[in-house]
């Protein structure tokens, strides 16, 4: 029983000292920007694009990516906009972004009234898929 737990503790202290070395690499999303909308109340909160029209999001990605000793480039492989009516509308890329440095990206789609009501505010997420090099 005593090795049996002395076994436990010395595989859970391994795991909080590995889990503590390696960090996951991050990119932040540091702006986004809708183009040339129909129409834009003063806040920026209410966005309108006339149905049948191209939406465009302009996002704005930072590499700060780092593994705890070396500072890493970001390798992007896809950026995703996720609206609150689970429609995604995904932009596959093959980016690298060097550390410190940003790069944007321009995500489209069809606004169409069948699909996404006009009747209130909607919510989305972006969603940035990427690697650590």
């Amino acid at each position: 029983m005593k090795k049996t737990f002395a076994i436990v503790i010395a595989l859970a202290l391994a795991c909080l000292t590995l889990s503590s070395i390696s960090r996951p690499a991050k990119a932040d999303v540091t702006s986004i920007e809708w183009l040339k909308p129909l129409w834009e109340d003063v806040e920026g909160a209410d966005i309108t694009y006339l149905s049948g029209s191209t939406w465009k999001l302009k996002i704005d990605v930072y590499n700060n990516a780092n593994n705890g000793t070396y500072n890493l480039d970001a390798k992007i492989y896809r950026i995703s906009v996720c609206f609150d009516y689970n429609k995604f509308y995904n932009t596959t890329v093959d980016v690298t972004i060097k550390y410190g440095k940003s790069y944007i990206f321009i995500v489209e789609g069809v606004a169409d009234v069948s699909v996404l009501s006009n009747l209130f505010t909607h919510t989305y997420m972006v969603y940035v898929e990427y690697e650590g090099l």
